[in-house]
């Protein structure tokens, strides 16, 4: 239960820092344009672009940080004695990654909730069959970015410790958001004649995908509001990646889960 209250409190606290953008709006807000105000974004791949793109991601590295030992810590000293005779320990660890990916998924359905809450105080909300499909797809490609990296980070702090592993999934992601800067310049998606090689090659960045504007779509209504280049990078393509790498991840951590000489050791004290 502390952990829900933990996940709605911050996603209050998102909710009301992304409202107060739309206090000095005079017409009614679009509904559309609210998802993707709330989603992350970039016209570019600009240093300041990217920048801005970084702190909207402040949300996602706050949750990493509240549920990167939601799993880990039940492997500390004082819980020790339990999982060294627990004899279903996969079935632990399955409820506990359930638990992991519904606080996910509350997490970035009410952030844009909320924001859409308290702005309808003070203006009306323009709402469009688009903006639907879009909350849909934020919430389903964030939801499991988040599961893929916290319960990673979870995993990760079993072997080196809770610090050393957020340590390393911070780097990580902060890597593949700096390697964005080759797509200005060494890997250009305009004016080159390795444009489909280009494309290819950022896909192949994970990060990429959390870019709701960069994707494409076959609702041609939706895709006039996104597809900032001029390629496909379906939004489907994104929400199957990052499914495959959650399960991946999770049967990762099952195997782990199984293995009684990482339960019993204490990285934290190593």
């Amino acid at each position: 239960m502390k952990d829900y209250i933990k996940c709605i409190m911050m996603a209050g606290v998102w909710g009301i820092f992304q409202s107060i953008y739309y206090l000095g709006e005079n017409d009614a807000v679009v509904l559309s344009n609210i998802i993707l105000d709330c989603s992350i974004s970039s016209q570019g791949f600009l240093p300041v672009y990217l920048i801005e793109a970084t702190r909207k991601m402040m949300p996602l590295f706050v949750f990493q940080i509240l549920f990167g030992t939601k799993v880990y810590r039940n492997f500390c000293v004082a819980s020790v004695y339990y999982f060294s005779r627990c004899l279903k320990r996969v079935q632990w660890f399955v409820k506990e990654a359930m638990k992991l990916l519904g606080l996910s998924v509350l997490y970035n359905v009410l952030i844009p909730i909320i924001v859409i809450g308290i702005t309808s105080l003070h203006h009306s909300i323009e709402w469009n069959r688009e903006g639907i499909i879009l909350f849909f797809y934020f919430v389903f490609i964030q939801s499991l970015w988040l599961f893929f990296t916290t319960l990673m980070m979870n995993l990760i702090a079993i072997k080196v410790g809770s610090q050393n592993a957020f340590l390393v999934m911070s780097m990580v992601q902060l890597a593949l958001i700096t390697m964005l800067f080759l797509w200005e310049k060494v890997l250009p998606l305009e004016d080159s004649d390795q444009i489909a090689r280009n494309a290819f090659l950022l896909k192949c960045n994970l990060i990429s995908h959390l870019f709701l504007n960069w994707h494409s779509s076959r609702y041609e209504a939706v895709n006039r509001m996104i597809c900032h280049f001029e390629f496909s990078f379906d939004l489907n393509l994104s929400v199957i990646a990052f499914a495959v790498l959650s399960g991946l991840v999770f049967a990762i951590g099952c195997f782990i889960i199984k293995r009684h000489d990482l339960l019993i050791s204490n990285a934290e004290i190593e």
